[in-house]
C-alpha cells in the first residue's frame, strides 16, 4: 500500500499477507499520527515471490476533523437591567469558548466574546433592558454547528 498527499511523492505505508483485503494507515513516516482534516491518496498492488502487478486505481481519503465535546447546560440570568451572566458545563479540552448573541427578531449572529479555556462563565454587558437575546457558547476549536439556547 502506498500513500501520497500530492500524487507525486508516494510512500510505502504497509504490506499485508495473502487474502487480506483491508489495512489501517495511522502514522506519518516520522511516526506521528496522520494529520486531521487532510487529504491522502492511496493505491495498492499485488505481489508474490517473482512478480508485482500493476497499480490499482487511486482513491482519495480525507481524515476526520478533530471533534471536541460541546458545552452543555448553558444557563443565563439577568445580573442587572443591562447585563446577563452565562454559565455552562465545560466538557472538552478546548482552546477557549466563542460567545455568540442574536437579538430577538434578527437573523444574524454577533460574536461578542472569546473567553479562555476552562472559563465556564461570561457576563454580557451593555444590553438593552427588557430585550430577549439568544446566546450560544461553543468551544472555539470546533467546526460543529451549535444549537442556540434562548435566554
Amino acid at each position: 500500500m502506498r500513500r501520497s498527499p500530492t500524487k507525486r511523492d508516494w510512500t510505502a505505508v504497509g504490506m499485508v499477507g495473502p487474502n487480506v483485503t483491508s489495512a489501517m494507515d495511522e502514522k506519518e513516516e516520522d511516526g506521528k499520527p496522520l494529520k486531521p482534516d487532510t487529504k491522502y491518496e492511496y493505491y495498492i498492488y499485488a505481489y508474490n515471490q517473482s512478480a508485482r502487478s500493476g497499480a490499482s486505481n487511486i482513491t482519495t481519503v480525507v481524515t476526520l476533523s478533530p471533534r471536541i465535546a460541546q458545552p452543555t447546560n448553558l444557563t443565563g440570568s439577568a445580573s442587572s437591567a443591562n447585563s446577563i451572566t452565562l454559565n455552562w458545563n465545560d466538557n472538552s479540552q478546548e482552546s477557549g469558548f466563542t460567545i455568540m448573541r442574536q437579538r430577538r427578531g434578527m437573523t444574524s449572529w454577533e460574536k461578542i466574546a472569546m473567553v479562555p479555556a476552562d472559563t465556564p462563565t461570561y457576563t454580557d454587558r451593555n444590553l438593552q433592558p427588557a430585550t430577549m437575546y439568544t446566546i450560544v457558547s461553543a468551544p472555539s476549536t470546533t467546526r460543529e454547528t451549535q444549537t442556540p439556547r434562548t435566554m
